[in-house]
């Protein structure tokens, strides 16, 4: 998949949107203060490491905003 691929896919899990610059600095130290805490992501990770590629979410995954 291409990066603009990956943050569509992202995007999709309704947990706001993630541009280029969230995708090429989310390793920088600064930008983990700005992130949703682990115990909020935690529902969601396990879900997104299960799909196989290509797969996208259903309403049933998605955060509900």
């Amino acid at each position: 998949m291409s990066i603009a691929e990956r943050l569509d896919w992202l995007g999709e899990w309704g947990l706001g949107t993630v541009s280029r610059g969230d995708w090429d600095n989310a390793r920088r130290p600064e930008r983990a203060s700005q992130m949703l805490p682990i115990d909020t992501l935690d529902p969601y990770l396990g879900r997104m490491t299960s799909m196989s590629s290509g797969e996208h979410p259903t309403d049933a995954d998605r955060l509900p905003y």
